[in-house]
């Protein structure tokens, strides 16, 4: 009950953060599931689950592919994913409490 309180308390765009940050660990989680029950060949289906984020690492794919799925890999794939959600939902934060205060 204190956390509800403690959420009415915050402005819109800082709800939609926090928001989009559960989704974010939520995808992750299913992430690290779905490699955890997959067969190599099909891991890269894995990916699925980071889908918007892993846009951003367009650039870092040979790092990623060097590296396989090591920590550093795994960490450069979730901190994209985890940014993108976060302002993501900020950013729908904002436009709701934009169109309230109307």
């Amino acid at each position: 009950m204190a956390f509800m309180n403690w959420l009415k308390s915050k402005p819109y765009w800082a709800k939609g953060g926090i928001i989009g940050g559960v989704i974010a660990i939520f995808l992750s989680l299913l992430y690290f599931i779905c490699l955890y029950f997959s067969v190599a060949e099909a891991a890269l289906g894995c990916l699925l689950f980071l889908w918007p984020g892993i846009l951003f690492l367009i650039p870092l794919d040979e790092l990623i592919f060097r590296y396989g799925e090591t920590s550093l890999a795994v960490i450069l794939v979730n901190i994209p994913h985890f940014i993108f959600w976060v302002l993501t939902g900020a950013l729908t934060g904002w436009i709701v409490g934009k169109i309230k205060s109307r």
